[in-house]
């Protein structure tokens, strides 16, 4: 909680390089050129900072390793481009590994985790925390009787709220994962439509309707007999683009004639 360990100054100078490099990218958007340059010097400076008092190079984990540390410090840049694929690799295997399949964060940096996930498209360990049914886990809440969703992962804690907005963050993935709705502009005017795979998901059917500030996207993909079928409601004067999984994709060969069947 609040107190001096390594584990949280790393997390909260993370989460402060991760801020500044959202502003800088605000800024750079409506034309703060001098800001922007002010915001990117101190997040380098602080980037170079925490590398050197949390960083451990021979392990690949920054500060106590945990699930929180690892994302952030690879969503917000500060992990060194060299080095970002074996610390996915660590988180990975504490995910998986570590805490079978488990989260094992809280508000903040679990809904950071998840961003970060999202970002590259890992449905696979996002699907593997959002399936559990053991502590810690949104399906132990629902085993345990909750109707709303607990502050803390554990129930009976004195003075934590059983009805919260703590752990709502799996509910973007709905839309940008499940669904694929990413957008390209602003409100959505183009955005991609792409259907995760399905190694990474076992789902074998999504069914969404998303009210963008362009008009309502709606979204219908299921696999059946190893073939994918899509439905989509595309806003009028949108642009979307379709992204289909390789394994997903009909190869149309010509015949003899030279036609395509």
């Amino acid at each position: 909680m609040n107190n001096n360990k390594a584990e949280n100054i790393c997390f909260n100078n993370l989460y402060r390089v991760y801020n500044l490099r959202t502003a800088v990218r605000i800024a750079l958007a409506i034309g703060e050129k001098e800001q922007a340059g002010e915001w990117e010097k101190q997040a380098d400076l602080a980037t170079a900072a925490i590398n050197s008092l949390f960083y451990n190079s021979k392990t690949q984990l920054y500060a106590d390793g945990s699930m929180s540390n690892q994302a952030l410090a690879l969503l917000a840049e500060v992990a060194k481009v060299e080095d970002r694929a074996k610390i996915l690799e660590q988180l990975t295997q504490n995910i998986l590994v570590k805490h079978q399949g488990h989260i094992h964060a809280g508000i903040t940096g679990g809904a950071l985790l998840f961003k970060y996930l999202r970002s590259v498209g890992r449905h696979d360990l996002l699907y593997s925390m959002l399936k559990q049914e053991t502590y810690p886990s949104w399906g132990y809440m629902k085993a345990n009787g909750a109707t709303t969703i607990w502050e803390m992962w554990e129930k009976d804690l004195p003075g934590h709220s059983l009805l919260h907005s703590s752990f709502l963050y799996p509910g973007a993935w709905y839309i940008d994962g499940l669904a694929g709705i990413k957008p390209l502009s602003p409100g959505y005017r183009s955005f991609v439509i792409q259907v995760p795979r399905s190694q990474d998901l076992p789902i074998s059917w999504v069914k969404t309707a998303f009210r963008a500030p362009s008009g309502l996207i709606k979204i219908h993909w299921q696999r059946e007999a190893g073939r994918l079928q899509l439905e989509t409601v595309v806003p009028p004067n949108t642009i979307a683009t379709l992204k289909v999984p390789k394994e997903d994709l009909i190869q149309l060969l010509p015949d003899e004639k030279g036609s395509v069947g």
